[in-house]
């Protein structure tokens, strides 16, 4: 030791095994189930995780019958494709991955040709987040079969303008109504949009 510091004498040395404990980051949800694409027999449910999924399901059901369906999923974005839809049921249905539960909700499906039925109609709610929810909530009090939106549904197209100027605010009315969306002059990067364009049509 250096300057007045005593000195001692060490006898005996212990060495020892710590356990640190780690922890997997856990999934969450990302993006709440909504419901898009209805066709005459055909619904999608689609949600998203922060992680890989596993193994994603919906349950669903018209209250009376119940169905199952599993999707193989090693991805973010879990998708189910129900079928089999009875013209102008009511469907109510539930979404997990990994057993997380990632949301509920309900739609009614296509009434069939010559068949009355309710619509939203919007359009151009990019930049203004919070004037796009408060809309929307207003419209989902009507319970409209479907939701058509004219474009400009984001500033750029970016994937991060997804989030905050779409999905977020539009979570009350997707969950309860098929979406149908036709591109704006705003939509600048059009990957993002092309491709579920093309997740769509398979």
């Amino acid at each position: 030791t250096a300057g007045n510091a005593n000195s001692f004498l060490i006898k005996d040395i212990y060495f020892t095994k710590l356990k640190i404990k780690t922890h997997a980051p856990r999934i969450r949800v990302i993006k709440k189930p909504y419901v898009y694409w209805c066709t005459k027999n055909t619904a999608r449910v689609a949600w998203e995780t922060n992680l890989h999924g596993k193994s994603s399901i919906v349950k669903y059901s018209t209250g009376k019958d119940s169905k199952v369906i599993t999707t193989a999923t090693n991805d973010f974005v879990h998708l189910a494709i129900l079928e089999n839809l009875k013209p102008n049921q009511l469907y109510h249905y539930k979404c997990y991955t990994n057993g997380l539960f990632a949301g509920k909700g309900s739609f009614r499906a296509d009434p069939g040709e010559k068949q009355p039925f309710s619509f939203g109609l919007i359009g151009d709610n990019r930049t203004y987040p919070e004037n796009f929810k408060k809309l929307n909530e207003l419209m989902s009090r009507e319970k409209p079969d479907i939701v058509l939106n004219v474009g400009d549904i984001v500033e750029l197209g970016l994937q991060s303008d997804w989030s905050w100027e779409f999905f977020e605010p539009n979570e009350v009315i997707s969950k309860i109504a098929p979406y149908f969306i036709s591109i704006g002059n705003h939509e600048i990067s059009t990957l993002l949009f092309n491709m579920v364009s093309e997740l769509n049509h398979q």
